[in-house]
């Protein structure tokens, strides 16, 4: 628990908060460390896409006019981008692709067959497919402010298909068809000495949470996140992650997070939890640690994957 609480005080803000996805420091993680490994000619390219986005402007005057040493311009507005999907996303406004952020492979116990995901084309792997795209060819259907929204969901996705809890939806005696346990959204669990929180929040705040809903992101917080994706860096180079040439689709990345909610997120189903926060139940005390175990690589492969999809993108 300890960890834990150190990253909410990092980044200033409550545990409890209500997220989306990976929260905001975690999609910057991956975003910066993506940036670093951009050539000189692709961060010119990928800079100038970004100009054009709708919220360029307000990126620009949140850079402090003296820089910041450690976060240049366009690696600040890259990690700003990474988190526009989540700041616009509204399921009743099919512009804002609520549905990209997951994907929803059936989990049942005790076995956990494998069963394809019932919205296939309007996940996140069509998002992924469909925004890479969109950063490669500008066309009639895809303007340059077009370009830009999509190449923050190319930085938003990649991340959101390596959170373990956006590529399953359990069921079991409580968890009924349709909906099953909506990526843990519907489970309540509590670390040991800590306050009940969904099972899904509490794998997006692995990296801490992000900021208050509709306010700017504090300075502060982007530089933390640039400082821990030069951590992850070190602590996880490509040649220390064989995933990086076994698994080279967004498919198989989805598969790896399929793995890892059963083994880790689910411990093959035999996490204790609540319907409500008042019946959250109590997690292994080793849980927290090994969650975090398991974040920092699966964030050190999105951060790499994301920067081969940008070499791709970005020729």
């Amino acid at each position: 628990m300890k960890r834990l609480l150190l990253a909410c005080a990092i980044f200033l803000l409550p545990l409890g908060m209500r997220v989306l996805a990976w929260s905001a420091p975690g999609h910057m993680i991956a975003a910066a460390l993506a940036y670093d490994q951009l050539t000189e000619a692709e961060r010119m390219k990928f800079d100038g896409i970004l100009k054009s986005h709708t919220k360029f402007a307000t990126w620009e005057k949140a850079y402090p006019e003296a820089g910041l040493p450690d976060l240049p311009r366009g690696k600040f507005f890259a990690m700003l981008a990474s988190i526009y999907p989540d700041e616009i996303r509204n399921h009743d406004n099919p512009e804002t692709f609520s549905e990209w952020h997951y994907v929803d492979y059936p989990l049942i116990p005790p076995d956990f067959p494998m069963k394809a995901a019932p919205t296939s084309g309007d996940d996140v792997l069509a998002g992924i497919a469909k925004s890479s795209r969109a950063v490669r060819h500008l066309t009639k259907n895809f303007d340059a402010r077009t370009q830009s929204k999509m190449l923050s969901f190319l930085l938003h996705l990649v991340g959101d298909i390596h959170q373990p809890m956006h590529c399953e939806t359990l069921f079991d005696d409580n968890f009924k068809e349709p909906d099953g346990d909506r990526g843990g959204n519907n489970a309540w669990v509590k670390p040991p000495g800590g306050h009940a929180i969904k099972l899904h929040a509490f794998w997006d705040q692995l990296f801490g949470p992000g900021p208050a809903p509709f306010r700017p992101v504090p300075t502060t917080l982007l530089l933390a996140a640039s400082r821990k994706a030069q951590e992850i860096a070190a602590k996880f180079p490509r040649t220390a992650l064989p995933e990086l040439t076994h698994h080279t689709t967004p498919e198989s990345w989805s598969l790896e997070s399929r793995a890892l909610a059963i083994s880790d997120g689910w411990r093959r189903h035999t996490i204790t939890y609540g319907l409500t926060e008042a019946t959250a139940g109590e997690l292994p005390a080793d849980y927290e640690e090994k969650a975090h175990a398991v974040a920092d690589r699966q964030i050190a492969l999105a951060g790499h994957r994301l920067a081969d999809q940008l070499h791709e993108a970005l020729k």
